[in-house]
């Protein structure tokens, strides 16, 4: 009777040590593969988010929407465009005569009004690499505002306040740049004349000159926190890139100094896409070459250079 040989331990652990040397080489792959799909979904967000868009204008004149980002009633002031609703400095439901209903008024520019019979998930606004989740608290875990209340006293999820558009301020991953003159220097109140930053116009129409409507966002906070940008003085993207980490929903890291210099020495380089109203979506770096720093209300907001 022929006897069974069996492994031996080293002949063990040199397989394992195999296994273990494959694995090393390939999930650097797997991983770099998976950054590449969730990049291509995030590009199908934009081309919706882009048609969408085209969807409005069609029935609109040709005109896009008003931006979710502007303060109503006050010519020329914008907060930050990462809002999907805004109003004035209001933090929290816009209610109507403090009514014993306490039914909830909607703010007529939030993206939720105006582009919710085209768009109806709010997810199209979030970079799948930076999410906020549909049935999501909101204001979300970990903010300094607690989360939401409805009327009837249950938790406000974040989809429900996209839709009902009556939460202010309601946060996007992307950067919204349809009819966003915050960066625009002729008319922007928040743009003191005598800075030198980069003058972007956001475009008003289909046929505006500028056809750049959506981007993964990329900026720096110095001094003034939002609801989910709990750390100043820090680089904040959608995407990740070397060093950085997962402050939900960015990706962030903190500056080597207290405000970019000119040449922003220690920018991280991240790659990003970028949405056109005709509805292409390109991908750019951002490297000092590919991008432009324009300023709001303490970010300094980083937009591709290719804007036309």
């Amino acid at each position: 009777m022929t006897k069974r040989r069996a492994f031996t331990l080293i002949e063990l652990l040199v397989v394992i040590s195999i296994i273990a040397l494959l694995v090393s080489i390939l999930m650097p792959a797997l991983s770099k593969a998976r950054l590449t799909a969730k990049m291509t979904v995030c590009k199908s967000n934009q081309r919706q988010l882009v048609m969408g868009l085209n969807l409005y204008a069609s029935e609109n004149s040709d005109r896009l929407p008003e931006s979710p980002s502007r303060r109503l009633g006050r010519i020329g002031d914008y907060h930050r465009p990462y809002e999907l609703a805004w109003f004035e400095n209001t933090m929290g439901f816009i209610y109507e005569n403090f009514s014993s209903a306490n039914a909830p008024q909607q703010i007529p520019n939030a993206a939720g009004l105006t582009l919710g019979k085209y768009l109806p998930e709010v997810g199209v606004y979030n970079c799948t690499l930076a999410p906020i989740d549909n049935n999501d608290p909101w204001p979300p875990r970990g903010s300094k505002y607690p989360p939401a209340t409805n009327p009837d006293g249950s938790t406000l999820q974040y989809g429900k306040a996209y839709r009902d558009a009556n939460y202010s301020s309601l946060h996007s991953t992307y950067t919204l740049l349809w009819n966003y003159q915050g960066y625009n220097q002729k008319v922007s109140r928040n743009i003191p004349q005598n800075w030198n930053w980069f003058d972007f116009e956001g475009p008003k129409n289909t046929a505006s000159k500028n056809k750049l409507v959506v981007q993964d966002s990329f900026f720096y906070l110095n001094t003034h926190p939002n609801v989910v940008w709990p750390e100043t003085y820090s680089w904040y993207s959608s995407h990740p890139y070397d060093n950085s980490s997962k402050n939900t929903p960015y990706f962030t890291s903190k500056a080597n100094e207290p405000s970019p210099t000119e040449d922003d020495i220690d920018r991280p380089v991240v790659n990003l896409n970028a949405g056109y109203i005709d509805g292409s979506v390109r991908q750019f770096d951002t490297d000092g070459k590919n991008t432009v720093k324009c300023r709001n209300w303490g970010a300094i907001g980083y937009l591709t250079r290719e804007f036309k």
